[in-house]
């Protein structure tokens, strides 16, 4: 679903662009991020979606974890909204936060126990922790992703992992493709 397009991501149809990290699985304690370079231009378009605790990723009707959607809104104030994934269903954990985003901001979901962390990097100033969520459906170790929504949109600086395993989410700078 996505492609490398002048070292940056991007999606490779204009409907939902998706792919995971399938090496290995990370956690159950896992982090994933990126760094917007180019937002989604339609109202309501995901301009990146950071995928953790992924479990059956690929499978029709079967994918269950969590997802921090960022949310394109072209007269309002862009969203980052977090997701329990059932059966490829998403349900919203509580509601939406308003947080405008630009090019060269980063996004980043953190995922300890059955706490949930949305964390937002204003053009590199520093990662600081936006709202939690609570929810224990699942806790085991999955997979890590990345989606966008359209062609339009480009995203950098993926990456993730076992928190304790990689520099903290807090603190990164500068994670290449």
């Amino acid at each position: 679903g996505l492609k490398v397009v002048t070292n940056e991501v991007a999606g490779n149809t204009t409907g939902f662009n998706t792919s995971y990290w399938n090496v290995s699985t990370f956690g159950p304690d896992s982090e994933v991020f990126c760094t917007i370079r180019a937002k989604a231009t339609v109202d309501a378009e995901d301009t990146a979606e950071l995928y953790a605790r992924i479990a059956n990723p690929g499978s029709a009707g079967a994918t269950d974890g969590y997802v921090l959607i960022a949310i394109e809104r072209t007269v309002l104030t862009d969203v980052l909204q977090v997701y329990r994934i059932d059966n490829d269903v998403l349900t919203a954990l509580g509601t939406g936060i308003g947080q405008e985003q630009t090019a060269g901001d980063g996004v980043g979901l953190e995922i300890i126990g059955s706490t949930l962390t949305m964390y937002f990097n204003d053009n590199g100033a520093g990662w600081s922790s936006v709202v939690t969520r609570t929810d224990a459906t699942y806790s085991a170790a999955g997979r890590i992703g990345l989606g966008i929504q359209n062609t339009v949109a480009r995203d950098d600086e993926f990456g993730g992992g076992t928190v304790g395993g990689i520099t903290p989410l807090r603190t990164l700078t500068g994670v290449g493709i």
